[in-house]
């Protein structure tokens, strides 16, 4: 039961923080909250309609979006996002390059990576947060 709750508290966790995001966040920080949960919203319709490579190309869409992001605000946790954000795309091509792959590693993966960006926008709209929003 306990292990059927985490993903739920993680998955709350992380809109709450995309929300507050949203709310307290400066520009750069809205976008990259308002991209993940805008990939959230399509990730189950492009698995639907394409599959698992569909899925990466979205992900690999937003990687380019974040990557942008960083090119032009310059901030540390924007890049780190975005590499939070590559490696996650990593694990839809070991996916795909080795079906047998445990379902249980690659999910497990990609929830890791998603805390990971969902960490990074939390410190932006505490710790880090610009005295000025952009």
């Amino acid at each position: 039961m306990p292990a059927q709750l985490i993903p739920k508290a993680m998955t709350v966790l992380a809109v709450l923080v995309c929300l507050a995001a949203l709310w307290r966040g400066d520009r750069p920080t809205r976008l990259i909250a308002g991209l993940f949960l805008f990939g959230w919203f399509l990730t189950p319709l492009a698995r639907e309609a394409g599959g698992l490579v569909l899925v990466l190309g979205l992900d690999l869409a937003a990687l380019a979006v974040m990557v942008g992001i960083s090119l032009h605000w310059r901030r540390l946790w924007i890049a780190t996002a975005a590499a939070c954000q590559l490696i996650a795309a990593s694990s839809h091509v070991a996916r795909l390059l080795d079906p047998s792959l445990s379902g249980y590693v690659y999910i497990t993966s990609l929830g890791l990576w998603s805390m990971g960006v969902i960490a990074l926008l939390l410190l932006a709209i505490t710790v880090w947060r610009p005295a000025t929003a952009s």
